[in-house]
C-alpha cells in the first residue's frame, strides 16, 4: 500500500531508525510526517510511563534524549543553522552563514533558550494533559514542515530543501492535514483544535521570516520550523 511505502520512506527522512537503502520513487514520504511524529510521541509516552519511579526532571530530560537521539536531532541542527544565519547583514552573507556547519553563540543561545523552554513545559504537565501533549506536540511538529514548505520560494534553488519543496504537492499536504487532523482530535479531542491553530500560526510565521531573510525556505528551516512548532505545542499544553 502507498501509505505504507509512505511511511517507511518519512521514517528513513526523519529518522536515524536502521531501515535500509531509501525508495528513490519514495525519498519524503511527505504526507507520511505525522505518523512518524506519532511513533515518536508513543516512544515519549512508553519512556515516560517506563521510568515512572525516577524523579519527574530526569524524566523530562530523558524524553527530549530519546527524541534527539531517535530523530539525530536534525531539527536542531537547522535551527541553530537558521539562527546563526539571521545574524547576517544581507541575504547573500545570510545563506553563506546558514550552509556552514560551525555552531555560533545566536545557534548556542538559541538552542539553550528551546530544549529550555520544552522543560519548563513538560514541568507544568501531569496525568492525561501530559501523555496527551507527549502524543500531539511531535505530530504537530512534523506538520508544521508541510505547512512552512507548502508552494514556498526556495532559498536555494538546489539541496534537499528546494527538493522537498519541488516535490511536495497538495494532495500531500492534504493529506497530512487530514491525518493530523485525525490522530490530534481522537488523542486530545476538541481541545486539540487551538493547538493546531497555534502551530499553523507558529509556521506561518516562520515561513514568513525566512522569505524575508533568506529570499525563501530552506531544508534548515524547515527543520527549525519544526523544533519551534514542536516547542509551542508543548507549550501550549502547558498553560491551556
Amino acid at each position: 500500500m502507498k501509505i505504507t511505502a509512505d511511511f517507511t520512506a518519512a521514517l528513513r527522512f526523519l529518522t536515524r531508525l536502521p531501515l535500509g537503502e531509501p525508495d528513490r520513487m519514495r525519498v519524503f514520504g511527505a504526507r507520511a510526517f505525522p505518523l512518524v511524529g506519532l511513533v515518536l510521541g508513543l516512544a515519549g509516552v512508553a519512556a515516560d510511563a517506563a521510568t515512572r519511579a525516577l524523579p519527574s526532571g530526569l524524566r523530562n530530560v530523558e524524553i527530549l534524549v530519546l527524541w534527539a537521539l531517535v530523530t539525530g536531532a536534525i531539527h536542531h541542527d537547522g535551527l541553530a543553522d537558521v539562527l546563526d544565519a539571521l545574524g547576517g547583514s544581507t541575504r547573500e552573507e545570510r545563506l553563506r552563514i546558514m550552509a556552514d556547519s560551525a555552531v555560533g553563540v545566536f545557534a548556542a543561545l538559541g538552542l539553550v533558550l528551546l530544549v529550555a523552554t520544552e522543560l519548563a513545559a513538560l514541568a507544568e504537565l501531569t496525568g492525561r494533559v501530559r501523555s496527551t501533549a507527549l502524543v500531539v506536540s511531535p505530530v504537530l511538529g512534523r506538520w508544521a514542515m508541510l505547512l512552512s514548505a507548502f508552494r514556498a520560494p526556495c532559498a536555494r534553488d538546489e539541496g534537499l530543501g528546494a527538493q522537498f519543496v519541488h516535490d511536495l504537492g497538495r494532495d500531500d499536504v492534504v493529506v497530512a492535514t487530514l491525518v493530523t487532523l485525525a490522530l490530534v482530535t481522537i488523542v486530545a479531542g476538541m481541545r486539540g483544535l487551538p493547538a493546531l491553530l497555534v502551530v499553523a500560526a507558529t509556521a506561518a510565521g516562520i515561513r514568513r521570516l525566512a522569505r524575508s531573510a533568506f529570499g525563501g525556505v530552506s531544508g534548515d528551516v524547515l527543520g527549525a520550523s519544526s523544533a519551534i512548532a514542536e516547542a509551542a505545542a508543548l507549550v501550549f499544553w502547558a498553560v491551556t
